[in-house]
């Protein structure tokens, strides 16, 4: 993995930090004998920042919050329209797969009011049953569908065997799991408006 993003995003929590302890907490004359870290300090610093920013692994964001079962003010993927939108006819290429398989899914997005809108239609994976800890689910594909009022357009969005699949450290690759999975559909994490069982074999 490359690092450097994550060494140069921590330098910048620490020099942030610096800042903010600086302002807050001396007085102006204080400030003047304000000594700036060493580039050695400032390495230990962003050290133990990269630790704590990594530490969560795959649960990042909303998966974090379903993991803890708690309700952010606005889910992720959430979006306000001066229309609604309605979901349905959602089919799936193959209902049992392997992982050679590409999966088609399709399903369809009516705008229901009086206004032209765009909807962000969104795909998310459960894995039923897992041996290793795995979000309760994943985002796996979007799409941006404009419609005028009354229109109503077919999505297809397409998994591969990466879509099913978790990282797996020892053997460096991508691993699908046999066994369940289900596809959710809809316009944001919590507002999930169809879903779909399929296996893995």
């Amino acid at each position: 993995m490359n690092k450097e993003p994550l060494l140069l995003a921590s330098f910048c929590a620490v020099f942030l930090i610096s800042s903010h302890q600086l302002n807050s907490q001396t007085s102006k004359n204080e400030q003047k004998h304000f000594q700036p870290l060493s580039y050695e300090q400032a390495g230990k610093k962003a050290d133990s920042v990269l630790a704590l920013m990594t530490k969560e692994g795959v649960f990042v964001g909303y998966r974090w919050y379903e993991s803890k079962n708690l309700e952010p003010l606005y889910p992720f993927g959430h979006g306000l329209s001066y229309t609604a939108f309605e979901y349905g006819d959602l089919n799936v290429s193959k209902q049992k797969f392997n992982e050679n398989d590409v999966i088609t899914v399709s399903f369809a997005v009516k705008n229901i009011g009086g206004r032209k809108g765009l909807e962000i239609a969104q795909l998310y994976i459960q894995d039923v049953e897992c041996s290793v800890p795995r979000p309760i689910k994943e985002l796996k594909g979007f799409q941006k569908v404009d419609l005028e009022p009354g229109q109503s357009k077919i999505v297809q969005l397409q998994l591969n065997k990466k879509a099913f699949s978790y990282w797996n450290p020892q053997t460096k690759d991508w691993f699908a799991e046999k066994g369940r999975f289900i596809i959710h559909v809809g316009s944001s994490s919590k507002d999930l408006r169809l879903k779909k069982e399929l296996e893995l074999i």
